[in-house]
């Protein structure tokens, strides 16, 4: 069997229906369970009435395991809470969500392309890859931004290493985002001439932002 990647499951940001892990993710089968129970209850679970619903449902079970575990501990809820320091956005993030909301607006593009439209069937798996991947490298690398803070930052042992463990998972999944994205672009380029110089842009930016990830990572593996 496949060894599955240890929790914190960053892992499971990727197209479902391409995943080797699927019989064994919880988080997958969760999802599955959610589905079944809109749909026994008359909801597409794939409107944004569903998505919401199931946002919701989720957070109103995670503040009853919060309600339970503060009262396990001991945990006045009702105080006001303390401050907590929220890291600096970087220049890396900043440059990394702006080039995702480029590809947004590129993708756009590349779909209403004459050239995409004839062959839209070839293409199509490509498309949802670089849909799928191109903010989702973004996010993960704030998060992985904000792991190494936490890192450099805590004074807590166990918070440093739960910092650094995420902050280094994240920065793979970001990194393989990037790279699926490249490899997307570098078939539209290919493939839809008009767009070529354009998309051609955001490969050698996706490239530098990886990296410059890459060396991040580095750093903090030593």
């Amino acid at each position: 069997m496949t060894n599955i990647p240890e929790a914190p499951y960053n892992y499971c940001d990727y197209r479902c229906e391409k995943c080797p892990w699927t019989e064994h993710c919880r988080v997958y089968q969760q999802e599955m369970s959610e589905r079944l129970l809109l749909e026994a209850e008359g909801i597409d679970p794939d409107t944004w009435e569903g998505t919401l619903e199931v946002v919701h449902r989720n957070f109103e079970k995670v503040r009853e395991m919060l309600e339970k575990d503060a009262e396990r501990f001991g945990i006045d809820l009702s105080g006001p809470l303390e401050p907590v320091p929220e890291p600096p956005e970087t220049e890396l993030e900043k440059r990394a969500f702006e080039c995702g909301l480029r590809l947004h607006e590129l993708g756009k593009k590349i779909s209403q392309s004459d050239e995409y439209l004839q062959l839209q069937e070839i293409l199509e798996e490509t498309y949802q890859d670089l849909m799928w991947n191109h903010l989702l490298f973004a996010v993960k690398l704030k998060r992985a931004m904000h792991g190494f803070w936490d890192y450099e930052n805590e004074t807590d042992e166990d918070f440093r290493a739960a910092g650094l463990s995420d902050g280094i998972k994240s920065a793979g999944v970001s990194i393989r985002a990037m790279e699926t994205n490249r490899e997307a672009l570098g078939i539209f380029a290919v493939k839809i001439p008009p767009l070529a110089e354009e998309i051609q842009r955001e490969i050698r930016e996706l490239a530098e932002i990886q990296e410059k990830l890459e060396t991040v990572v580095s750093t903090h593996r030593k």
